[in-house]
């Protein structure tokens, strides 16, 4: 990675100068056309232009034909074709035209990947994805991480005031980064494992590399349960006799999850043993509230929080053994 400076150009805009290196290697010239993207974390990503008699290998390009795929089916084969590392993907149909919108936004779910051409019958997708330290599987991990962890500390504080329809909303809008983040994990999992240059160039251990899927698949389980306590707590009644009794059952859990998460990306495997060692208790206190409770809605509470607690178990088994 390299540092440039901003050169004013006009008065409204400015220019950059591009490493000599990278135009020689795409035979770009003054006039050339680049193509700039804004990635979800607000940076912005140059590729050289998609050169139409730039013929692209069968095994780069992934057609989909989508007709009478429902959309999970087809998220599903996008899925593949963006772990698997096709440059090119092409979703191709009669029914395209009626279905644009919904398949545009699928494509919007995975980091990397865009519309570079479409037409009546097919969208032609292009993946921008670079494999960088910000890009490798511990460094994903480590920010969905961060992530549950900042999402659980805004629900604990509606317990002293109600969640808001903004803070509801920015907690929907992380849930749905970390899921986008799921997928980077597996697709830069699997460009490391197939390359163990790479692996040596990121210091990546395959031991290590190869749990990483787990903890990502375990957070965006736990982000989705987040976004279903949050929706939970923005219609809960504060002022319930069970209030009181069921705040103390969501800051143990709160605690737990926070210990468990930031022991996992530090490798902490005596915190996670003696989390395990006392998860049994946790265990029995929510489901004796649960057999409790009289409120459907504190009930609902409590049975997401014994669920994210069964998740926090799993992982906690994962990282140790």
């Amino acid at each position: 990675m390299s540092s440039r400076r901003l050169v004013r150009s006009g008065k409204t805009s400015f220019t950059i100068a591009m490493p000599i290196d990278w135009v020689r290697q795409y035979d770009l010239d003054a006039g050339d056309e680049v193509q700039i993207h804004e990635v979800p974390d607000g940076s912005l990503s140059i590729h050289p232009p998609l050169k139409a008699d730039v013929s692209v290998p069968a095994r780069e390009k992934r057609v989909i034909l989508i007709d009478e795929l429902s959309e999970i089916e087809v998220r599903n084969e996008v899925l593949i074709a963006y772990v698997q590392g096709s440059g090119l993907i092409s979703l191709e149909g009669g029914e395209v035209s009626s279905r644009a919108s919904r398949l545009t936004s699928i494509i919007q779910e995975f980091i990397g990947l865009a519309v570079i051409e479409q037409g009546p019958e097919f969208i032609l997708v292009k993946d921008f994805f670079v494999l960088d330290q910000d890009t490798i599987p511990f460094s994903v991990v480590r920010k969905m991480s961060y992530i549950n962890r900042s999402v659980f500390d805004s629900l604990k504080e509606s317990f002293s005031q109600s969640l808001s329809k903004g803070t509801l909303y920015e907690v929907e809008q992380l849930v749905r980064q970390n899921t986008r983040l799921r997928s980077v994990v597996q697709k830069s999992g699997v460009s490391l494992l197939a390359s163990p240059s790479q692996m040596r160039a990121h210091n990546q251990d395959s031991i290590f590399l190869m749990k990483l899927p787990q903890y990502a698949n375990g957070f965006a389980r736990i982000g989705e349960q987040l976004h279903e306590i949050a929706e939970t707590l923005f219609v809960l009644d504060y002022d319930a006799s069970e209030a009181v009794f069921v705040k103390k059952l969501f800051s143990r859990v709160h605690s737990a999850h926070q210990e468990v998460l930031e022991a996992i990306i530090n490798s902490k495997d005596v915190v996670l043993k003696n989390f395990l060692s006392r998860a049994d208790t946790l265990d029995r206190s929510l489901s004796d509230a649960a057999g409790k409770l009289s409120d459907a809605l504190y009930g609902r509470l409590i049975a997401l929080l014994w669920a994210l607690h069964v998740n926090l178990r799993e992982l906690a088994f994962v990282a140790v053994f």
